[in-house]
């Protein structure tokens, strides 16, 4: 998932996802998102746990999993 980061509400896109019936504890999420709003994503989301969180300049990407 990377979404336009100057179109998107972070904070709503997190609501959404946690709230999908798509996202079960069985999926696997790839998140793309400007290092600024990282205090948008917690280390769970839904069902899911963050696996990975890494930095690159101003984009980071976080991966979320089954808590393994």
């Amino acid at each position: 998932m990377c979404p336009p980061y100057n179109d998107m509400d972070f904070d709503e896109l997190v609501r959404s996802l946690e709230a999908s019936k798509v996202v079960s504890d069985r999926s696997f999420l790839i998140f793309e998102y400007p290092k600024e709003v990282g205090q948008s994503l917690a280390t769970t989301l839904g069902p899911l746990t963050r696996l990975v969180n890494r930095t690159y300049g101003r984009t980071t990407v976080a991966i979320y999993g089954p808590d393994l």
